[in-house]
């Protein structure tokens, strides 16, 4: 997980620095919707890390597949995805919201298993 944060910081240096208009893409997802989206992408990663015993290969290709699965679950192509992030990553705020959502509601999940 925490190689997806960095993964996301970095992407939002990147792009923060760009001066392009947001624009909706065609197919949209909200802020829930994007956060649910995000939530089981890093439950498929960190399943992948598990099954994967510390091989970078089987991880990489474990977490590979578990993202199709997820955007086929949602209805969504790699394409669409990615346009979708790109809308939000635009506004670095509004994104650190979402993702804020997004670990409380993980750290909500892991403090269930716990009990």
């Amino acid at each position: 997980m925490n190689k997806i944060i960095l993964i996301v910081t970095a992407f939002l240096i990147l792009v923060s620095c760009n001066s392009d208009s947001r624009q909706k893409p065609v197919k949209f997802l909200d802020e829930k919707e994007f956060a649910n989206l995000l939530i089981d992408i890093h439950l498929t990663d960190a399943v992948a890390e598990e099954k994967a015993k510390g091989e970078p290969k089987i991880e990489n290709l474990l977490a590979s597949k578990g993202l199709a699965q997820v955007l086929k679950n949602h209805n969504l192509s790699r394409i669409q995805f990615d346009s979708i992030f790109n809308y939000y990553v635009k506004d670095p705020e509004h994104l650190n919201g979402i993702y804020t959502r997004v670990i409380d509601d993980l750290s909500r999940k892991q403090a269930e298993l716990v009990r």
